[in-house]
């Protein structure tokens, strides 16, 4: 997809023949991409000549200059990418950490920005802007495109190819995502190249990307897309199976290919031979002087939408058989609508699935060890296993005091995803990782490291909660007289809170390193209000556990948060806070971010103490940008919980 009209007066013609496609694929969802209407070729020159005129004139160019890290028009890739990643977090919890800083970036920032610059929206990306690497981000099912412009498109290559090929001009591809994770140090540029390789993704979930279209200023489904600022994710949806990113993409294309159209593939006159999507059914509407016929498809989850509408004069009594070049079929806002609804969340799911591979790919990840793999003198380790066929071996590692490790065993069967740690002493903690070694590649994949205690041999007697205290409005910190079992100390059903103006529920447990201190997060909590908390059937490492409940007291905190951001002018924003802060964490230019990303160059805490005057750098006129905030203390001291942001529009 693509939001600027990088191929003005390009024409695609379309000989391909598609085989069928056995395509297990569940509810669609979608994104934007321009294209452009075709027309027989002749009827091009006119527009050719014009484009080039002002083209000269700096009126028209078919490659605009961006300013490095601003947009010129909403994109729908950034809103796609924040709905994927807030989906793995959901899903995946632990397995990667989102907001770990590296190479002076959020992991977030770097695939985000690696998303958007693949749309050539940096001008400091001259291989996009000299080369045309848009053109490299279409895939018919099926087809194998071609390199010399005999299927319409320059020098394109397919995009499947371009992103697991061995395409040199490609730095971004996805062997060199996977390289770069795997270098010590450089682990952020992988995650940037991810971004690049999930840009394509999500343009499998586009039309025109899928079914040749050409590449213009005009698609319905484009200008739809960059309206919307959000996707609509069903909270039970399900993801596709793990295992090879390359066929993630190619079922995705063929799922959006065989379901939708694009712009030219409802011009039939022109003898496109592309497969239409089958109608169900239709339903008439009929407004002044117009008869409207909107045409029903229904997805392979047995879902019903919109797939066309057809526009024909009362009196006409033609056909709207698709097949009938005299019927105009209009792709309307309502069309978009369900195109949107459907493949946005497809990009989504898939999306999320291509970020687990890559991981699976590069490393493996260890799982925090569970009660029920702790004795007294043993600790089972397990991981998710390593997908790269270039698999050579698993290297376990184990260090006593978390600096030097020491290997422990080589595991070449790659389908072996645990081991157990035998003859250890009681009560010791103990820190694992393990390396992956690969045929081709020399640089190894680290896993996370895991830390685990053995059980106290002659511990009869079960674990009790010490001290609760609250660090916000929607954390409390538990601390138990011993280490305890993760499993039974994360599981949300064992604490009961009572008290305070509003019900307070659990839901997330987190238990640290040392496993006696939980981190539990809750709904909302009132500061000032006396809380109960109830505490009953956790686990203590030797296999005791609490029969009877413990009942600790607290008082509710409540940390200052953002209530709104406005721009001010094209290079300042006021921030309203809920309350009064500290002029130090105001101030602080480093406790504020800007998406898309633009600088914060200073922070001024205006007089009252709750509103903070931010210089950016230059916005771009109506992007929607959002601020998040961290790090901000109020005059209790207490600190900004996470996840603190609002949305503005850029000033003029």
């Amino acid at each position: 997809m693509r939001s600027t009209a990088m191929a003005y007066g390009k024409v695609f013609q379309n000989s391909f023949s598609r085989k069928t496609a056995d395509l297990s694929l569940t509810a669609p969802t979608g994104i934007r991409t321009i294209s452009w209407s075709l027309r027989p070729a002749l009827k091009l020159v006119p527009l050719l000549f014009l484009s080039a005129l002002l083209a000269v004139f700096g009126i028209l160019s078919p490659v605009h200059s961006f300013k490095a890290g601003q947009r010129n028009e909403p994109s729908s890739h950034d809103v796609i990418t924040r709905a994927t990643i807030d989906m793995f977090i959901s899903r995946y919890s632990g397995m990667l950490d989102f907001s770990a800083q590296m190479g002076g970036k959020k992991v977030s920032q770097w695939i985000t920005e690696g998303v958007l610059d693949a749309e050539g929206l940096d001008e400091t990306d001259a291989q996009d802007q000299e080369t045309g690497t848009y053109l490299n981000h279409f895939h018919v099912p099926d087809v194998t495109r071609s390199s010399n412009g005999e299927n319409g498109l320059k020098s394109g290559v397919d995009a499947l190819e371009w992103v697991f090929g061995d395409n040199q001009s490609n730095r971004f591809r996805w062997k060199e995502a996977v390289h770069d994770y795997r270098l010590e140090g450089n682990r952020h540029q992988g995650f940037y190249a991810l971004g690049h390789c999930l840009h394509v993704l999500q343009d499998m979930a586009a039309p025109p990307n899928v079914r040749q279209d050409s590449y213009g200023i005009d698609s319905p489904f484009d200008a739809y897309s960059a309206t919307k600022g959000s996707v609509p994710v069903p909270p039970d949806v399900t993801l596709p199976p793990t295992g090879d990113p390359r066929e993630l993409m190619e079922i995705l294309s063929g799922f959006t290919n065989a379901g939708f159209f694009s712009t030219n593939t409802t011009r039939r006159s022109l003898d496109w031979s592309f497969p239409h999507p089958h109608p169900l059914r239709e339903e008439i509407e009929i407004s002044g002087d117009r008869r409207y016929r909107t045409l029903k498809a229904r997805d392979l989850a047995g879902r019903e939408y919109r797939l066309a509408r057809v526009s024909i004069l009362r009196s006409h009594t033609g056909s709207t058989d698709l097949s009938n070049p005299s019927v105009p079929h209009v792709l309307s806002a309502d069309v978009m609508e369900d195109y949107y609804n459907i493949l946005s969340v497809e990009a989504v799911r898939y999306g999320c699935v291509l970020i687990r591979d890559f991981i699976n790919y590069a490393t493996v990840v260890l799982e925090q060890v569970g009660a029920g793999d702790i004795t007294t003198s043993t600790i089972t380790l397990r991981w998710q296993k390593n997908i790269d066929p270039d698999f050579l071996s698993y290297s376990v590692f184990r260090s006593v005091d978390g600096v030097a490790y020491t290997l422990r065993t080589t595991i070449t069967d790659q389908n072996t995803v645990s081991w157990t740690d035998s003859m250890l002493p009681g009560n010791s903690i103990f820190r694992y990782r393990v390396n992956v070694k690969f045929r081709s590649d020399n640089v190894q994949g680290v896993s996370n490291i895991v830390s685990a205690r053995t059980g106290t041999a002659g511990d009869s007697g079960p674990p009790s909660p010490t001290m609760v205290s609250a660090l916000d409005d929607i954390t409390l910190e538990i601390q138990f007289n011993e280490p305890v079992a993760r499993d039974g100390a994360e599981n949300t059903d064992n604490y009961f809170i009572t008290g305070g103006t509003f019900p307070v529920t659990p839901l997330h447990g987190s238990l640290g390193d040392d496993g006696r201190t939980l981190t539990l997060t809750t709904t909302s909590m009132h500061e000032g209000d006396a809380y109960l908390i109830r505490i009953q059937g956790i686990m203590d490492l030797s296999g005791n556990v609490m029969t009877v409940s413990s009942t600790l007291q607290f008082t509710g905190v409540d940390p200052p948060k953002v209530m709104s951001a406005q721009a001010l002018s094209s290079e300042a924003i006021e921030v309203l806070f809920s309350e009064a802060i500290t002029t130090a964490s105001a101030q602080s230019v480093g406790n504020y971010v800007i998406y898309p990303y633009i600088g914060v160059e200073g922070a001024t805490l205006e007089t009252g103490g709750g509103r903070v005057r931010l210089k950016s750098s230059r916005q771009s006129p109506g992007i929607r940008y959002t601020l998040t905030v961290e790090n901000i203390t109020d005059l209790n001291g207490h600190v900004i919980g996470t996840g603190n942001s609002a949305s503005f529009q850029g000033g003029f």
